[in-house]
């Protein structure tokens, strides 16, 4: 224990109130375990009480699995459920099991990500840019809103980002605390842009992409209503945060003697005291600005190459983990021109994230254990079943629905295709294609911004040191309004045959 606290202190900075943090907040960290544990011990219970069932599996010729419609069976309890002790230890099986292996790619991806970050704002990259985007934004601030929405929702509607975009959190944070608001604005950017995002996909290869594909149909084909809803959630989306940064997020001005002037952005005019001039760019600052802009211009360059190109869809968190990577530290040492340090900042960084990983296991036991106590299936049997004798209208609400619901057990979009659409394809349910890729969209979508079992969800609450109480009530009206809107627009794709 001597050891590791004096490893610690080697790697960690000495705390300065005024400096730029990349860490999870404790409060949220203690908040987020206690919330997925009592979730694990429920679906616990659960398996010692809800009849397991399953149904047979099919293989396609590339490997993915299906359900087979129709081939559903009760089972006696199972013997392979978990005990009760090992409710408790399910989050460090999850590591070694079957099927789980997209855990260790995410906690790569995020602990790489969490360093590389690390580098870039303790080298003061991430204050040059700032200083740049405040510059040019300082007049136009709400602009910057609508620019910046739209940039995470087109990433999450065409390419499936959502846990990578999350990383781009910290920046936005910053970024909000230059611009005077508080960083509930840079939340919202960010986090609900891509929650949105996902509500209304184009041409995402990991939801809309697969279901298509299963279905027989183009991705191409009906992208049209798509875009429609993707300009109205994206216009109010913007609009409610402009609101929200206008009349509840204002924070510190970032002229008035506040986080920006702490970080020597602001220099006084010394021949009027009456006055400052803002965000004033030395030739240092500019160089940062240039190399780090060229760092994050790359990142997006291979983030859409990645998620563009098919070959490449499979290994996306790994090739932009490794883009993070290898920007950071090339940057780093162009700024810093010392890999000693650019090495232990990106330490302190892979520090700082550390207690995602735990939250990550512990999101993923709570399928874990579902899955082992057979009872995900009789949940897909029981919702689904009669679902061809009903009306168009109630059965597009019950496909969204359905999947809703499965996003506590399985919180893989592409999982969730994979299992449920060749079974809701197989029903025969009263309802084109394209209502039934569209109603498992929406349903899947829904989990991204509010399931409190979402591991990048609570990562981000972590990151921005917000407990998901607080998140709830800042956004459920909000998500309430897109919800109600998701249906209506639902019923008007079954009303005009979509």
């Amino acid at each position: 224990m001597i050891f590791l606290k004096k490893l610690k202190m080697k790697i960690m900075d000495p705390p300065n109130p005024d400096e730029i943090v990349l860490k999870i907040g404790k409060k949220s960290i203690i908040l987020v375990v206690g919330f997925l544990l009592a979730i694990i011990l429920a679906v616990g219970i659960l398996t010692y009480v809800v009849q397991p069932g399953t149904f047979e599996r099919g293989f396609h010729s590339d490997g993915r699995e299906y359900i087979v419609y129709g081939s559903f069976v009760n089972l006696p309890y199972s013997s392979i459920r978990l005990s009760p002790w090992r409710w408790i230890t399910a989050p460090f099986e999850v590591l070694f099991m079957d099927g789980f292996g997209i855990i260790h790619g995410l906690i790569a991806f995020i602990l790489i990500a969490g360093g590389a970050l690390n580098i870039v704002i303790k080298s003061d990259g991430m204050k040059a840019l700032m200083t740049v985007l405040v510059k040019k934004f300082k007049r136009a601030k709400y602009s910057l809103i609508w620019a910046t929405t739209l940039f995470f929702m087109l990433f999450a509607a065409f390419f499936g980002i959502f846990e990578e975009g999350i990383m781009l959190l910290p920046m936005m944070l910053i970024l909000a605390k230059f611009m005077g608001w508080k960083k509930d604005v840079g939340l919202m950017i960010c986090l609900l842009a891509l929650g949105v995002g996902f509500m209304m996909d184009l041409t995402n290869p990991f939801t809309i992409g697969l279901a298509s594909e299963i279905a027989g149909v183009s991705v191409m084909e009906g992208i049209w209503f798509r875009i429609i809803g993707f300009l109205i959630l994206w216009v109010a989306t913007s609009c409610f945060i402009v609101w929200y940064a206008k009349r509840k997020g204002k924070g510190e001005i970032a002229g008035g003697g506040g986080l920006a002037s702490k970080l020597g952005l602001i220099h006084p005019v010394h021949n009027d005291t009456s006055r400052t001039t803002l965000f004033v760019l030395t030739k240092e600052n500019k160089r940062k600005s240039r190399i780090f802009g060229v760092f994050f211009l790359s990142l997006l360059i291979v983030m859409i190459v990645a998620g563009a190109v098919p070959f490449f869809s499979g290994f996306l968190i790994e090739i932009i983990a490794g883009a993070f990577l290898i920007g950071a530290f090339t940057a780093g040492m162009l700024v810093i021109k010392s890999l000693k340090k650019v090495g232990r900042y990106f330490l302190q960084g892979v520090i700082a994230m550390s207690p995602a990983v735990f939250i990550i296991m512990m999101a993923q036991a709570i399928t874990y254990i579902a899955h082992r106590g057979q009872i995900i299936d009789p949940l897909i049997f029981n919702l689904s079943n009669g679902l061809s004798d009903v009306s168009p209208y109630t059965a597009a609400i019950t496909v969204f629905g359905i999947v809703m619901l499965t996003n506590f057990f399985i919180p893989s979009g592409s999982a969730k295709v994979m299992l449920l659409m060749p079974l809701l394809i197989a029903i025969n349910l009263p309802l084109t294609y394209q209502v039934i890729i569209l109603a498992f969209i929406f349903g899947d979508a829904f989990k991204n911004v509010i399931f409190p079992a979402n591991p990048p969800l609570l990562i981000a609450l972590g990151i921005a040191n917000m407990p998901y109480g607080t998140w709830f009530k800042k956004t459920i009206l909000f998500q309430l309004a897109i919800t109600t809107f998701l249906i209506g627009f639902l019923m008007l794709a079954v009303a005009i045959g979509y």
